[in-house]
């Protein structure tokens, strides 16, 4: 069984069993949800799956065992249930799980069974007619290795750590036990050549091997965010050394500054977007990192796709990256300094920050607008502002200067400068003119004056609430969830229309952050909705967002939209508005006087 084949997922709860299926597809595998066991079972005799992620019980119990294929079989049992983890673990079971833990740490758990290599089996003889035997074992898949009986016979037995020892000997009684008191053997299973299938004996040595690598597993991860600690993280790389130097690729670090609030979305940001056998580990208190290793070119595309994916899903987070030649690089060196291949900047740039605060002062914010374009035929004029730094040093994007507002403390008066230019521009057009979308950052939602002085602005220029979407981060929704929902009401109350923007359904099912505080428009994540014609395994993810947010009379918008043929296919899903520059870059569409002189 490979990652090729589906992994069948069980759950009780079926908004958490979606949340799974979701987070496994995320991360390569191919998921599949089911309301029942039983209905699993008949599945999985029909298709046999990889693996099986299932809440433990008596029904599992029943129809999980004796499946064809001998799938890996994985127990979500809570961590408080002693009898149930005995119940399951006596089932033969290759992994006990608790249900609380990140899908993060199952996808790694499922990749780890999945590749845990075929099994290793020791035929230990002291006769010449063992070829046979050696031969269905092969031919059953597994690894076998024959071994006489004799004076280096321990030496090597250490050597091939195998799974399962079979015994061919007069003596088996006896070297049974000695093998068993032996230095790096207690984890084997050793057992004489009887009547058992050769099939048999090989699902039983795979599942001793599966449960070595299990437990290998749990021994360096931190369960609390599924990446590796430091000490773990220290041998993963050095391991990860030499298997580059032997077919001469680069190892290298590609870490997300994260906090404790965004770390395990971090991780699984990492794990999304870079090869299924990068290991994510956890670099200082919070820096949250992935070690890799490739050719020049196809680590630059790595890191290319980090980047585009923070900035797209957890703005405002720096993305470092290094070449390890030596011991794993100290997280601050990862980011401090700035290059072409991507590192972001260092330390707080002091001449940004100046500039930043000369132009809020000097009112020198230059905004730029580019329309969503409905695809269901709604009506209306809409646009998203983005802004520009404009001080006579050039044009400065946000990717240049968002974090040294939010290290400097300048977000809120950001936004707030940002707020003023917009509704001086819907302040020039009548009640028919355009609608525009207003980023928020988060620091913005802890200010207890802003809908104060959102009201009396908007009441200044004349401009109707319902006029202006404030947008606002679904990582941050989840991250920050009980302020976060304290200023969508407070919002709503005063009339604006709001949207959750970078939606993912790895954070959080669809009907989870739909049942939450009202909003108007959903904005998906461009890890949903990029690619969807290589992707077709995304799609109807999209399709059933995109109806369950129209159940509910919020318009779906997909992001960065690029060509045609996925414009098609988000038409076909259901998607209610597109953006991107495929329709149009942002433009200075609309002037208001500061800018006319910009």
């Amino acid at each position: 069984m490979t990652a090729a084949h589906p992994v069948y997922v069980c759950t009780g709860d079926a908004a958490d069993g979606q949340r799974l299926v979701t987070g496994l597809r995320t991360f390569g595998l191919r998921a599949r949800g089911f309301a029942s066991c039983s209905v699993l079972a008949n599945a999985a005799r029909a298709q046999a799956p990889a693996a099986i992620v299932a809440d433990w019980n008596e029904a599992a119990a029943a129809h999980l065992a004796g499946l064809p294929g001998a799938p890996c079989l994985v127990a979500r049992v809570p961590q408080t249930d002693l009898n149930l983890a005995l119940t399951a673990s006596e089932a033969g079971v290759d992994a006990v799980l608790d249900p609380g833990l990140p899908v993060g740490v199952l996808r790694d758990l499922v990749w780890t069974l999945l590749n845990a290599g075929a099994p290793t089996i020791a035929l230990v003889t002291d006769r010449g007619d063992d070829d046979a035997l050696a031969e269905r074992l092969e031919e059953a898949g597994g690894k076998v290795r024959v071994l006489r009986v004799g004076d280096a016979l321990l030496g090597e037995l250490v050597a091939s750590a195998p799974e399962l020892v079979l015994l061919r000997t007069g003596i088996a009684r006896r070297l049974a036990r000695l093998i068993e008191q032996t230095p790096g053997l207690a984890g084997a299973e050793v057992r004489p050549v009887g009547d058992t299938p050769a099939l048999t004996l090989v699902q039983r040595a795979a599942a001793l091997g599966r449960r070595r690598a299990v437990a290998a597993l749990a021994a360096r991860h931190d369960l609390a965010s599924g990446g590796l600690p430091p000490a773990p993280a220290a041998v993963a790389a050095a391991s990860l050394r030499e298997r580059a130097a032997a077919v001469g690729e680069v190892p290298a670090v590609i870490a997300l500054d994260t906090d404790e609030a965004t770390l395990a979305a971090g991780l699984d940001l990492l794990r999304a977007r870079l090869p299924a056998l990068a290991a994510t580990v956890v670099l200082g208190e919070r820096t949250a990192a992935a070690l890799t290793a490739a050719d020049e070119a196809a680590l630059a595309r790595q890191v290319r796709a980090v980047r585009e994916a923070a900035g797209a899903e957890l703005p405002g987070l720096r993305v470092g990256h290094a070449v390890i030649d030596g011991a794993l690089p100290l997280p601050e060196t990862l980011f401090s300094g700035a290059d072409d291949g991507g590192n972001a900047q260092g330390p707080v740039d002091r001449a940004l920050e100046r500039r930043i605060r000369r132009a809020l002062e000097d009112d020198a914010l230059r905004l730029v607008y580019q329309p969503i374009s409905s695809l269901s035929g709604h009506p209306g004029s809409f646009f998203e502002v983005f802004v520009r730094l404009a001080d006579g040093g050039g044009d400065a994007l946000p990717a240049d200067f968002v974090r040294t507002v939010r290290e400097g403390g300048h977000a809120p008066a950001l936004d707030r400068g940002v707020l003023e230019r917009a509704l001086e521009v819907l302040a020039t057009h009548d009640t028919d003119g355009p609608t525009l979308f207003v980023k928020l950052f988060p620091e913005s939602l802890e200010d207890p004056e802003l809908t104060a002085w959102l009201g009396e602005r908007m009441e200044a220029h004349g401009v109707a609430p319902a006029r202006l979407v404030l947008q606002l981060s679904h990582p941050t929704l989840c991250a920050r969830r009980e302020r976060s929902q304290a200023a969508m009401q407070a919002l709503r109350r005063l009339g604006c229309r709001l949207a959750v923007e970078h939606y993912d359904d790895s954070l959080e099912p669809a009907e989870q952050t739909l049942q939450g505080p009202a909003f108007d428009f959903l904005k998906l994540s461009h890890r949903l909705t990029d690619e969807l014609v290589q992707h077709p395994e995304r799609v109807e993810r999209v399709r059933e967002i995109a109806r369950s947010a129209a159940d509910r009379d919020i318009r779906t918008i997909a992001c960065l939209v690029q060509d045609a043929a996925n414009l098609s296919v988000l038409w076909q899903a259901g998607v209610a508005y597109i953006q991107g520059y495929f329709m149009q870059a942002p433009e200075a569409i609309f002037a208001s006087a500061p800018q006319e002189g910009a």
